[in-house]
């Protein structure tokens, strides 16, 4: 294990909302530009940007990196009647939003026709594959309260199902290779479950 404080950085997309409609608006690359931040870039169909936080070692630091750099982009935006949404879906009625031709589509049903979804990535550092592997299975029984708690959850406040569909859940009934952590606290042990997975032949290779 290592030992101290934890590097942790967080990467969110985005929203980009027209201020007039309320609807998805296709204005990275203007706010890009306008924003000048090698740590903006586009993302998927154009009316989402993914912000980069940085690395921080404690969570104070954290939070107020991602209300700092927010509230910048809000205000690069709002010069070009453009809000900022951060949240994990946005529904957008009557806008289209598949990607770009050189863009995959993103789930089964094409949920991207009625919705833009947003992600909020968090990364923690760890010493090596060991301990990331340790970690990762402590993680997974908590996954569906972080599930819960997410903005763009197919569950409500409460705990009681939304009726939404869960694009996350699509996809893992989709593929066969989305599973849960291996039952083993070893990067080795994981190479181990993947070789014999791939000995079935359910899946082609560990890609």
């Amino acid at each position: 294990m290592t030992e101290g404080s934890r590097q942790i950085r967080v990467e969110e997309e985005l929203h980009l909302v027209d201020l007039r409609t309320r609807l998805p608006a296709r204005r990275a690359a203007e706010v890009i530009a306008a924003a000048s931040d090698d740590q903006v870039r586009s993302t998927r169909h154009g009316a989402l940007i993914s912000s980069d936080c940085g690395g921080h070692r404690t969570l104070d630091d954290l939070g107020t990196a991602i209300r700092d750099r927010r509230k910048r982009l809000a205000d690069v935006a709002n010069d070009l009647r453009t809000g900022i949404v951060a949240a994990g879906a946005v529904s957008s009625p009557g806008v289209a939003l598949a990607p770009e031709p050189d863009e995959p589509g993103t789930a089964p049903g094409h949920e991207f026709r009625t919705r833009a979804a947003a992600r909020f990535v968090v990364t923690v550092e760890v010493a090596d594959a060991d301990e990331a592997q340790f970690v990762a299975r402590r993680v997974v029984p908590h996954a569906p309260a972080l599930l819960a708690l997410a903005a763009g959850s197919p569950f409500r406040a409460d705990g009681s199902d939304s009726g939404y569909a869960s694009v996350r859940s699509f996809e893992a009934r989709w593929s066969p290779t989305h599973v849960s952590a291996f039952r083993t606290d070893t990067a080795a042990g994981v190479l181990e479950s993947e070789d014999a997975l791939v000995e079935t032949g359910v899946v082609a290779d560990r890609g």
